[in-house]
């Protein structure tokens, strides 16, 4: 249930490392939800040069989908409204077919993002809040904690020098830090204000 959907590997995770000079697209051929999954993306990689980078540019718009599989629309639009009333930019409903039931929000603003799954007996509302009030905690880095660590190994391969911030630092941060360090001959710093740099 932690891990991120597909709108975030779209959206937040593809934008950041074809930033960096990677030659790939997505797109999904069937959506899965949470237990049974049973998704289907195709993903095109080409050879790619990776390039370290140093200056971010973030849109600080947000953008949202809320999708809903074997449920009301009613549930994603309500979901929806939430952000509306939050003076947010492009929001998407989209209704699913899947093997399993389910609700996912995923909202955005550039390199940060956050996804939020639907629970049994939990309310659409706070769904769609939860997803909205951890987005506004990453405003100001120039990337989201989850993102921070997983483009940590395409920072170690890019030729040059990268550095990004982030809102927090997290385990999995420094643990990515730990094991890349032993595999590729390259120095990582990670600062306790959230800056990362890879040279």
């Amino acid at each position: 249930m932690k891990s991120p959907g597909y709108d975030y590997f779209e959206q937040v995770f593809l934008p950041a490392i074809k930033s960096l000079g990677a030659d790939a697209a997505c797109r999904m051929i069937k959506p899965g939800y949470y237990p049974r999954g049973g998704g289907m993306i195709e993903v095109d990689v080409k050879p790619s040069g990776l390039q370290g980078k140093e200056a971010w540019k973030n849109d600080d718009e947000i953008h949202a989908i809320f999708r809903v599989s074997g449920l009301p629309e009613s549930i994603a639009i309500r979901e929806k409204k939430i952000f509306v009333a939050n003076d947010c930019g492009r929001t998407y409903v989209r209704q699913d077919e899947a093997d399993s039931i389910g609700n996912a929000v995923t909202a955005w603003m550039g390199f940060r993002g956050s996804y939020h799954l639907g629970e049994k007996g939990k309310r659409a509302e706070s769904v769609a809040q939860e997803a909205y009030d951890e987005l506004l905690k990453e405003k100001g880095s120039d990337m989201d904690m989850h993102l921070a660590d997983q483009l940590l190994i395409y920072a170690a391969m890019a030729q040059g020098k990268t550095r990004y911030s982030t809102s927090r630092v997290s385990d999995h941060l420094r643990t990515n830090a730990s094991v890349i360090g032993r595999f590729l001959d390259r120095k990582i710093e990670i600062e306790e204000s959230g800056v990362v740099s890879v040279g």
